[in-house]
């Protein structure tokens, strides 16, 4: 029995759907070492042992877990920039869970969500990617293109979530929302975000959210009136108080970063107009 089969054993004892992928020893393959070996493993059951003693009778192929219900509901935050992935932990300090250093020298963390009904596809984060149903990643003790070894870096069990408690860092994206709203949109105006928020979807709620939140923080508008204007809204759909001004805070540095930074005359002005303000 060689140590990928044992690791393809271990991983099915924890829930997790091991799949083969491409030998790590092959130069002529583009994919990155990461092309699955088997047809229609998006859909893949669970194997048997058998199954695995076929699949991984070679050690030099490398291992990759199915993400989504052949895993019970298994979603994977795959960080490639270790500054995000810190600035997420500190954001949204979630629950220790089992926790992979990458050949890429990232890190993949892996939850399940408590809720089938809120498990998502494969969406962009800020410094890397959500892997959800319809996604896989690669797993220790696979080899790496650069001849780093994938390793476990947290072993504590897997942790159960739910998905808007990880407050996940979402790419902000186009979203599709109702026409009647959009030229109100491309006006700024507050009424039509405030609509388009109150009719967020379950898992996509802080996504939309921070979305809002950046439109009125591009108008100009101070935080204290962007909080006014959503936070009702925003505990209508579910979201709780500390969630949503972490989320608030989160587009603000946004929306400031997307800036260019203001010249020196225009920060003179900026100053003398809050000095007169403060006059008044």
């Amino acid at each position: 029995m060689g140590i990928i089969l044992d690791w393809a054993l271990v991983y099915k004892d924890m829930g997790l759907c091991p799949i083969p992928l491409s030998r790590r020893d092959d130069p002529t393959d583009a994919s990155g070492n990461k092309r699955p070996l088997i047809a229609g493993w998006q859909n893949t059951p669970m194997p048997d042992d058998a199954t695995l003693e076929r699949w991984f009778h070679d050690d030099r192929r490398n291992i990759g877990i199915v993400c989504g219900r052949a895993s019970g509901n298994l979603i994977v935050l795959d960080f490639d920039d270790m500054g995000a992935y810190i600035d997420w932990l500190e954001a949204a300090d979630p629950p220790s869970t089992y926790t992979v250093n990458t050949g890429g020298r990232g890190v993949h963390c892996y939850y399940r969500l408590t809720r089938t009904a809120q498990l998502p596809g494969n969406h962009r984060l800020t410094g890397g990617d959500l892997r959800g149903q319809g996604g896989q990643v690669v797993a220790p003790p696979s080899v790496h293109l650069s001849s780093r070894v994938y390793d476990v870096r947290d072993p504590a069990p897997i942790a159960a979530v739910d998905l808007d408690a990880l407050k996940l860092p979402y790419q902000l994206r186009q979203i599709d929302l109702p026409r009647e709203w959009r030229a109100q949109l491309a006006l700024g105006d507050s009424v039509a975000i405030v609509n388009a928020l109150a009719g967020a979807q379950e898992g996509d709620r802080n996504n939309l959210l921070l979305w809002c939140a950046c439109r009125l923080f591009d108008q100009g508008m101070p935080l204290a009136q962007v909080e006014l204007t959503l936070l009702d809204t925003a505990l209508r759909i579910g979201l709780g108080r500390r969630e949503i001004r972490a989320t608030i805070r989160n587009a603000q540095i946004q929306s400031r970063e997307a800036r260019p930074p203001l010249a020196p005359h225009q920060l003179l002005a900026a100053r003398l107009e809050r000095r007169g303000s403060a006059a008044r």
